[in-house]
């Protein structure tokens, strides 16, 4: 069965006040990757949120890369010193066996002088959504490799031909989505286009959180990020 999970970049103000009511609406579950800052400062909201059934992953690293996805400034010690870090917040905040998952910024992992940091973070997460764009395969899409397509550089018209592709194609298309409605993310009128095609497509299409259907469309970790 084909499947699109929603994920957005960011625990905001923004995705509390017009993603959520918007999700609820539509009867739709989705995925947050939090930013440690923002989660733990509004952390009773997004408790509420977790309670009805979406789910809070790790994106400690999404507000400090370049727009190229790199980290020149970290080391590989220091990015996973910070993915280490926000787990365990992640883990006190909703529970020590809180399944989720992570999520790295637009483009290649790379950070000081050009280091690969992936495989510093694949041991600590089974299931990852990378900075690589595309669709996902069943049985052929290893979950610490998962590719999305980020709504904020595409048009509307290509992502929703997107959708119909991998409806036609039985794929997992992950939308990587910012804030709505806001600078930097995408307008409203597209937020709701996609929720309203995820709802006319619910019968052969599936919508559920990034951990859950990682770990149940892809095939388990055992390949590594290159």
């Amino acid at each position: 069965m084909a499947a699109v999970t929603l994920t957005y970049d960011g625990t905001t103000l923004n995705h509390l006040e017009v993603v959520i009511p918007a999700l609820q609406r539509a009867g739709l579950r989705a995925t947050f990757f939090a930013d440690p800052g923002s989660l733990l400062a509004r952390a009773a909201a997004w408790r509420e949120v977790a309670l009805h059934g979406h789910e809070i992953g790790n994106g400690s690293l999404l507000g400090s890369a370049l727009p190229d996805g790199r980290l020149p400034a970290w080391t590989p010690d220091m990015v996973e010193a910070e993915i280490r870090t926000t787990r365990h917040m992640i883990h006190e905040l909703f529970g020590p066996q809180y399944d989720h998952a992570l999520a790295l910024p637009a483009g290649e992992p790379r950070c000081y002088n050009d280091v690969n940091y992936a495989p510093r973070l694949a041991p600590i997460y089974r299931c990852i959504r990378t900075g690589r764009a595309g669709f996902n395969r069943p049985q052929s899409t290893h979950s610490d490799l998962v590719a999305c397509l980020h709504v904020q550089h595409s048009s509307a018209a290509d992502v929703l031909r997107s959708l119909d592709h991998a409806r036609d194609d039985g794929s997992w298309l992950v939308l990587a989505i910012g804030p709505v409605g806001e600078s930097g993310g995408i307008d409203v009128a597209l937020h709701n286009e996609i929720l309203s095609w995820l709802i006319q497509n619910k019968g052969v299409v599936d919508v559920s959180s990034f951990a859950h259907r990682a770990a149940s469309y892809a095939v388990s970790t055992g390949a590594r990020l290159a």
